[in-house]
Protein backbone atom coordinates (compact mmCIF):
# COMPACT_ATOMS: atom_id res chain seq x y z
CA UNK A 1 0.00 0.00 0.00
CA UNK A 2 1.27 3.50 -0.86
CA UNK A 3 0.24 6.76 0.83
CA UNK A 4 1.25 10.39 0.63
CA UNK A 5 2.63 12.23 3.67
CA UNK A 6 -0.59 14.26 4.05
CA UNK A 7 -2.53 10.97 4.14
CA UNK A 8 -0.22 9.59 6.85
CA UNK A 9 -0.48 12.73 8.98
CA UNK A 10 -4.24 12.96 8.42
CA UNK A 11 -4.77 9.34 9.41
CA UNK A 12 -2.76 9.83 12.60
CA UNK A 13 -4.56 13.07 13.48
CA UNK A 14 -7.94 11.38 13.10
CA UNK A 15 -6.86 8.29 15.04
CA UNK A 16 -5.49 10.37 17.92
CA UNK A 17 -8.44 12.80 17.92
CA UNK A 18 -10.90 9.94 18.14
CA UNK A 19 -8.85 8.19 20.84
CA UNK A 20 -9.04 11.35 22.94
CA UNK A 21 -12.75 11.79 22.23
CA UNK A 22 -12.24 15.24 20.70
CA UNK A 23 -14.63 16.51 18.01
CA UNK A 24 -13.32 18.05 14.81
CA UNK A 25 -14.87 21.36 15.91
CA UNK A 26 -13.08 21.24 19.28
CA UNK A 27 -9.77 20.35 17.62
CA UNK A 28 -10.19 23.27 15.22
CA UNK A 29 -10.91 25.61 18.13
CA UNK A 30 -7.91 24.40 20.12
CA UNK A 31 -5.57 24.70 17.14
CA UNK A 32 -7.11 28.09 16.44
CA UNK A 33 -6.20 29.20 19.96
CA UNK A 34 -2.56 28.69 18.98
CA UNK A 35 -2.84 30.71 15.76
CA UNK A 36 -5.51 33.24 16.72
CA UNK A 37 -8.21 31.89 14.41
CA UNK A 38 -10.19 28.67 14.75
CA UNK A 39 -9.96 26.09 12.02
CA UNK A 40 -13.44 25.11 10.82
CA UNK A 41 -14.39 21.41 11.09
CA UNK A 42 -14.15 21.15 7.29
CA UNK A 43 -10.44 22.00 7.50
CA UNK A 44 -9.95 19.21 10.06
CA UNK A 45 -11.87 16.74 7.87
CA UNK A 46 -9.78 17.71 4.82
CA UNK A 47 -6.61 17.29 6.87
CA UNK A 48 -7.73 13.87 8.11
CA UNK A 49 -8.56 12.76 4.58
CA UNK A 50 -5.09 13.71 3.40
CA UNK A 51 -6.49 16.51 1.25
CA UNK A 52 -4.74 19.31 3.14
CA UNK A 53 -1.00 19.47 3.62
CA UNK A 54 0.38 21.25 6.68
CA UNK A 55 3.38 23.43 7.26
CA UNK A 56 5.77 22.62 10.11
CA UNK A 57 4.26 25.01 12.65
CA UNK A 58 0.81 23.54 12.03
CA UNK A 59 2.11 20.00 12.57
CA UNK A 60 3.69 21.09 15.87
CA UNK A 61 0.50 22.86 17.00
CA UNK A 62 -1.76 19.93 16.11
CA UNK A 63 0.60 17.50 17.85
CA UNK A 64 0.57 19.71 20.95
CA UNK A 65 -3.22 19.92 21.03
CA UNK A 66 -3.48 16.13 20.54
CA UNK A 67 -0.91 15.54 23.29
CA UNK A 68 1.43 13.65 20.99
CA UNK A 69 4.63 14.37 19.10
CA UNK A 70 5.15 15.52 15.52
CA UNK A 71 7.11 12.28 14.99
CA UNK A 72 4.01 10.25 15.87
CA UNK A 73 2.00 12.19 13.31
CA UNK A 74 4.61 11.34 10.65
CA UNK A 75 4.64 7.60 11.46
CA UNK A 76 2.66 5.64 8.86
CA UNK A 77 0.20 2.85 9.72
CA UNK A 78 1.72 -0.59 9.72
CA UNK A 79 0.11 -1.71 6.49
CA UNK A 80 1.65 1.19 4.57
CA UNK A 81 4.82 0.01 2.88
CA UNK A 82 5.68 3.15 0.91
CA UNK A 83 5.09 6.85 1.47
CA UNK A 84 5.54 9.48 -1.19
CA UNK A 85 6.53 13.10 -0.76
CA UNK A 86 6.34 14.73 -4.15
CA UNK A 87 8.41 12.47 -6.40
CA UNK A 88 10.36 11.06 -3.45
CA UNK A 89 9.46 7.48 -2.54
CA UNK A 90 10.40 6.35 0.95
CA UNK A 91 10.52 2.62 1.76
CA UNK A 92 9.17 1.06 4.93
CA UNK A 93 12.54 0.76 6.70
CA UNK A 94 13.06 4.50 6.65
CA UNK A 95 9.39 5.09 7.47
CA UNK A 96 9.91 3.29 10.74
CA UNK A 97 12.56 5.82 11.69
CA UNK A 98 15.37 3.36 11.22
CA UNK A 99 18.85 4.54 10.54
CA UNK A 100 20.37 3.91 7.16
CA UNK A 101 22.25 0.99 8.74
CA UNK A 102 18.97 -0.75 9.59
CA UNK A 103 17.16 0.22 6.43
CA UNK A 104 18.49 -2.94 4.79
CA UNK A 105 17.43 -5.19 7.68
CA UNK A 106 15.59 -8.39 6.93
CA UNK A 107 11.84 -8.40 6.46
CA UNK A 108 11.54 -10.49 9.64
CA UNK A 109 13.37 -7.83 11.68
CA UNK A 110 11.32 -5.05 10.15
CA UNK A 111 8.10 -6.96 10.79
CA UNK A 112 9.10 -7.39 14.43
CA UNK A 113 9.80 -3.67 14.74
CA UNK A 114 6.46 -2.86 13.09
CA UNK A 115 4.67 -5.18 15.52
CA UNK A 116 6.35 -3.46 18.45
CA UNK A 117 5.41 -0.06 17.07
CA UNK A 118 1.83 -1.24 16.69
CA UNK A 119 1.78 -2.25 20.35
CA UNK A 120 3.11 1.17 21.34
CA UNK A 121 0.43 2.89 19.23
CA UNK A 122 -2.29 0.73 20.78
CA UNK A 123 -1.00 1.53 24.27
CA UNK A 124 -0.92 5.24 23.41
CA UNK A 125 -4.51 5.10 22.12
CA UNK A 126 -5.61 3.22 25.25
CA UNK A 127 -3.94 5.87 27.40
CA UNK A 128 -5.84 8.56 25.51
CA UNK A 129 -9.14 6.76 26.04
CA UNK A 130 -8.33 6.25 29.74
CA UNK A 131 -7.47 9.94 30.08
CA UNK A 132 -10.82 10.93 28.57
CA UNK A 133 -12.70 8.56 30.89
CA UNK A 134 -10.83 9.79 33.97
CA UNK A 135 -11.38 13.39 33.00
CA UNK A 136 -15.13 12.79 32.65
CA UNK A 137 -15.22 10.92 35.96
CA UNK A 138 -13.39 13.69 37.81
CA UNK A 139 -15.68 16.29 36.23
CA UNK A 140 -18.77 14.32 37.33
CA UNK A 141 -17.42 13.97 40.87
CA UNK A 142 -16.60 17.68 41.14
CA UNK A 143 -20.07 18.55 39.87
CA UNK A 144 -21.61 16.26 42.49
CA UNK A 145 -19.53 17.86 45.25
CA UNK A 146 -20.51 21.32 44.03
CA UNK A 147 -24.20 20.36 44.03
CA UNK A 148 -23.95 18.98 47.58
CA UNK A 149 -22.21 22.13 48.82
CA UNK A 150 -24.79 24.35 47.12
CA UNK A 151 -27.63 22.31 48.63
CA UNK A 152 -26.04 22.51 52.08
CA UNK A 153 -25.46 26.26 51.83
CA UNK A 154 -29.01 26.92 50.66
CA UNK A 155 -30.37 25.06 53.72
CA UNK A 156 -28.46 27.31 56.13
CA UNK A 157 -30.55 30.05 57.76
CA UNK A 158 -29.72 33.49 56.46
CA UNK A 159 -28.29 35.88 58.99
CA UNK A 160 -30.19 39.16 59.40
CA UNK A 161 -27.10 41.18 60.08
CA UNK A 162 -23.60 40.80 61.26
CA UNK A 163 -24.30 42.07 64.79
CA UNK A 164 -22.52 45.38 64.26
CA UNK A 165 -24.50 48.53 64.83
CA UNK A 166 -27.67 46.75 66.11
Amino acid sequence: MQWTMPQVIGHNVKTRREALGITAKALGADVGAVFGKAWPPQTIYMLEAGDRAMIAQEVVAVAHVLETTPANLFTPPLDVKVVTAGNLIVGRGLLLGLSQNLAGASDKTLDLLRDLMDEVREAWAAAGRAQAILSADVSDRLKSIDERISAHVSKQPKEEGNGEGN
